[in-house]
């Protein structure tokens, strides 16, 4: 939200955002939701991704609506996760169609979540490009915590609030086969917050123990810098969620030149583009020896990264705001607020 604020403010438009609670987010205003006003000559858009009751009002208010649809996870992917969460999802996907269809056009940022969107009985939606903030990616990790990661035993890392459809049974088990095969003492990283399902985290904790695992470490939520600095220590970057909409840790794994082992599940394959290294199945063996043969074999590494420099250019920011602007519809309606 805050990218677009950007891309809209900077070809001379008003706008403003939105949410449940007012706050500020990297210096940008954002007011409660509570007090939005629009009139007729606004563009609201609406960022969809759980339900709540305020999309019931806000479908209708009297101005230009748009929709984009971020993808809800299926709730039956959410098991284990708190009740109030999974009842969000069912909300979510079950009031998808109407919200959409109360709108004059949808977006996506994937072929995944148009289908899901369809599928529910929603209109058609245009594909758009996920906006990045490069200031972010190139926020610099403290000095401290990256000459204590100096030195370490190889990373592999994933990303993510942990959330059951993030499958980080999953990782937990690749990483048990890979300090089987790997002549390496590998560490695993889970960098993502640990609060949204303390019920899922305590499983984990219990697999890591039964399987008598060391150097697991769950960062818990982490600032931008040291999220950063976990990206430039890890020699791998691993994803096996089962659902995503768009998954920006790939982008991030990409750009910081991580070679990318994932699920080929919903919209991950769109993210990478062609790039990575990319499962049909959770097969943890065959994922464990893939990355140990990457760390071993400098040249197919660098052939991994050398794909994934392609696929991560076409994120240029540039193209994909002036993408958004076309599709909002806006140069022309320089006086117009809008809402987000």
């Amino acid at each position: 939200m805050v990218a677009l604020h950007r891309a809209v403010s900077g070809a001379g438009i008003e706008s403003l955002l939105y949410a449940l609670e007012g706050g500020a987010v990297d210096g940008v205003t954002v007011r409660s939701v509570a007090k939005l006003d629009v009139t007729a000559c606004d563009t609201l858009l609406l960022h969809y991704s759980l339900g709540h009751e305020a999309f019931e009002s806000l479908a209708r208010a009297r101005c230009r609506r748009l929709l984009l649809f971020h993808d809800v996870t299926p709730p039956e992917l959410l098991r284990g996760a708190p009740l109030d969460t999974v009842e969000a999802a069912r909300a979510g996907l079950a009031r998808a169609g109407w919200v959409a269809s109360q709108c004059e056009a949808a977006a996506v940022h994937s072929r995944s979540s148009a289908s899901s969107l369809k599928s529910r009985g929603g209109p058609g939606a245009t594909v758009l490009p996920y906006l990045l903030r490069p200031e972010l990616l190139e926020t610099a990790p403290n000095p401290a915590f990256a000459a204590r990661l100096g030195g370490r035993s190889p990373i592999l890392l994933t990303v993510g609030r942990v959330l059951p459809h993030k499958r980080i049974e999953d990782v937990i088990l690749v990483y048990d086969y890979l300090r089987r095969v790997s002549p390496d003492p590998w560490h695993l990283v889970v960098a993502g917050s640990t609060d949204h399902a303390p019920g899922y985290v305590e499983s984990l904790a219990s697999l890591c123990g039964k399987l008598e695992l060391p150097g697991v470490r769950f960062t818990g939520g982490v600032s931008q810098a040291e999220l950063n600095g976990w990206f430039r220590a890890a020699r791998s970057f691993l994803c096996m969620s089962a659902h995503e909409g768009f998954c920006v840790p790939l982008v991030e794994a990409m750009h910081h030149r991580l070679p990318v082992f994932a699920l080929s599940r919903a919209a991950i394959p769109e993210t990478l583009r062609g790039a990575g290294v990319t499962f049909s199945s959770p097969d943890w063996v065959a994922i464990a020896e893939a990355i140990d043969a990457v760390e071993r074999a400098p040249g197919l590494r660098n052939g991994i990264l050398d794909v994934q420099d392609q696929a991560y250019r076409t994120y240029e920011p540039g193209a994909a705001a002036r993408t958004w602007l076309e599709w909002l519809e806006l140069p022309e309606r320089e006086s117009t607020p809008t809402r987000m």
